[in-house]
Parts: structure tokens; sequence; C-alpha cells
């Protein structure tokens, strides 16, 4: 990886500006070797089955300006104009593997305000437009009559920020709405491999709130929570007939997105021992952390349900400075510290079959009358856990 990047900045009375950019080259060799076979015909040990060399070239020019109007009121703008290129080896329409390429220009333009009223209030509002292109993986498994689109986000944003002495608050409202978000389906392409696919529209929309309390010096309080609502409007759903070998496709409506919970609440209680140039600092800190129930695929189905968990963590620091070290931090934890049993990710595939999965581990009976079923994977996470860790600053 290789480039360089570039600015600008310009400063004079009420006004300040910055124009910059950057060109950047990815160079990537990916390959697959055989590792073990139990029948290997004429293959040999570390032979090549998979190789594919990338190319991704990503170039961006961009301006930003900040003025202001007044003691109380500033306003800013940004844009930027992006370009960015694939080159890879991949199945074009005859499904042969050619060399190809593919090329996106992105307009990503931001706006937004900043009112201040006095020392304790303040106001700030914010739009912007971001597009993404999809991952190189996208391009590699398909071909060019069943690429994906590129995903365009608009977001907005308003917030209030309330502050005194011993107390602070920030509230946010945000509104996400995806044009053309890439989901997994369970869709196949046209060379038969498994992809990602666009839904038209999606959105994310909620809430956020941090604050914080110091009742007194040596302790504080710093709280957030996330109240959203994470939604696809219409997305059409592709599970395998292991009886015909022919996909069965399903429409799900207003269906919640993969691995977003709804709530999510986080707590951090610090009290510092003591704090002088002698001796050092010493803090003890009391985490918490609550994730509402989340889906691991997109259907809302209770088969793909992780039932909401909520941890709490210790830690310990202690800094001090040294003839040696500007800074030297050492710290413990003890995670999980009840023990709690949780799970925080996995993984489903569904299929209809008249004899099920023959006595696969993960199975799973979704509708037996409609022989549809699935197999599904957990990833427990840690029970109680211990870390320590050493940071040294020079």
């Amino acid at each position: 990886f290789y480039g360089i990047v570039y600015s600008a900045e310009y400063s004079k009375n009420k006004l300040k500006a910055v124009l910059g950019g950057g060109f950047n080259i990815y160079e990537g060799k990916h390959l697959g070797e055989v590792i073990w076979s139990e029948f290997s015909s004429n293959g040999t040990i570390q032979h090549p089955y998979y190789e594919n060399d990338a190319t991704k070239t990503d170039m961006n020019i961009y301006a930003k300006a900040n003025y202001t109007l007044s003691s109380k009121f500033n306003a800013f703008l940004d844009v930027q104009a992006r370009s960015i290129s694939y080159n890879f080896l991949g199945f074009d329409n005859e499904l042969k593997n050619v060399n190809q390429s593919v090329k996106m220009i992105f307009f990503n333009p931001k706006i937004g305000f900043t009112f201040i009223n006095n020392d304790n209030h303040q106001f700030y509002g914010f739009y912007g437009i971001g597009n993404k292109e999809p991952n190189r993986n996208d391009f590699t498994e398909s071909s060019p009559n069943s690429r994906p689109l590129h995903e365009t986000l608009f977001n907005t944003e308003l917030g209030y920020r309330w502050q005194k002495k011993k107390v602070f608050a920030n509230l946010n409202l945000f509104s996400m709405d995806y044009k053309n978000q890439l989901i997994i389906t369970g869709l196949l392409n046209d060379v038969g491999a498994a992809i990602r696919a666009n839904v038209p529209k999606s959105y994310r929309r909620g809430i956020e709130l941090t604050a914080g309390w110091k009742p007194v010096e040596k302790l504080e309080w710093r709280f957030n929570a996330t109240l959203s609502q994470n939604k696809i409007a219409v997305f059409n759903e592709f599970i395998d007939d292991w009886d015909t070998g022919i996909q069965r496709e399903i429409v799900h409506n207003n269906t919640d997105i993969a691995f977003s919970p709804n709530t999510i609440f986080g707590s951090q209680i610090s009290y510092k021992v003591f704090n002088s140039d002698k001796k050092g600092a010493l803090e003890t800190a009391f985490i918490s952390k609550y994730v509402g129930k989340q889906f691991i695929d997109n259907t809302s189905s209770s088969f793909a349900k992780l039932d909401a968990y909520f941890v709490n963590d210790v830690r310990v620091q202690y800094q001090m400075k040294t003839n040696l070290f500007k800074e030297v931090i050492i710290s413990a934890w003890v995670r999980n510290l009840f023990n709690q049993h949780y799970i925080s990710n996995a993984w489903a595939y569904r299929f209809y079959s008249s004899g099920g999965s023959y006595g696969d581990v993960y199975e799973n009976v979704e509708n037996q009358t409609k022989n549809r079923y699935n197999l599904t994977g957990f990833f427990p996470q840690a029970g109680i856990n211990y870390f320590v860790g050493l940071t040294l600053k020079f």
C-alpha cells in the first residue's frame, strides 16, 4: 500500500479553509494453497489452487470551509470528489476467468452549523451524503451482469449540548437512510457463488445520549445510551432446496438489519485514589455495558435472535512519569466480573429438505411440516477473565 496525501490551509478573519486530497494504490496477492488432502490425485501439498492479484486505486480531492457568521453562529461546508478503480481476475459473462476493471466516481458533500447560545447551551446540525464502493469480493465473485451497485448514505443529525461545572449532557438525533445497502440474502450469482445483494431502502434512526456527573473531585460517572430502529423496507431471501436443487424465494417486509440492537447502554464509574506529581495517579473504574436483543441475519426470525446481555468489568490503572519514560501506564482488568454467559456473534444457513440435514450437530427444525431447517453456530464469549497491560510513552 503506497501513495501520497496533501493539504493546504487558509485562514483569514472569519474564514478557515482547507484544500486537500490523496492518491493511494493497494496491490494484493491473493492465493490459496492445498495444505491437506486425503485424495490428492495429481496434486501436491502447497499446490496453489487459487491465485488472483488485485489492484485498487483510490484518488480523492476535497475542500472544507468553516465560516464564523457571528460570535454565536458558525457554519461549515465539506465537499469531496473520489474516484475508485479495481483491477482483478474475475469471471466474465461466458464464465471465463479474465482480467477485468471497474471504475466508480463519487461526490460526497456535507454541510452543518453550530449555534452557541452561551457557555452552557450549544446546538448543532449536520447533513451529509456518503457513497461507498462494494468490496473486492463483490466483484471477483460475480460477473458483469450480476455486479452490485455502490451504497449511498443520507445522514442527518441534530444535537444539543448542555454543560455546567459538575455535569454535562449531549443529546443527538440521527437519521441514516441507505440506498442500495449491501446485505447477505442467500442469493447465488450466475457463477454459483454466494453474494451480497442491494436492497433499495433501509435506515437507522434513533437518539443518542451521553452524560457525565462529577459530584466530587475524585469521583466521576459517565453514561451513554442509544435507542434506535434499524430496518430494511423490503428484501428477498433465497433459501436452498436440497430436494430440487433450486432456491426458493421469500419476501420479507420491515425487518431488522443484522447485528443491529435497538438498545445499547454503557456506564463507567471511576474513582481516583490519588493523583500527584510524586506518586503518580491511581484510578479504579467499574464499567458496565448492556446490549439489547439482535438478529444474526436480516429476517428477524426467532431462530436468528441473539438474547440481550449485560456485562461488567473492573479496571485498576496506575500512571507515573520517570526519567527514562515520558509516561508509564500499568493496568489490570477483571472482565465479565459476574461470569455472565452470553453470545455476541453467530452464523446461520437455512434450507428445505425432506430428510433434514442427516444428523448434522448444528441442525434446528424451523417448520417440520414444510421441511424447513437451519444450521446455526454460536460463538459464546469468555466468562470471567483477567488482563494486564503495560504502556510506555517516550
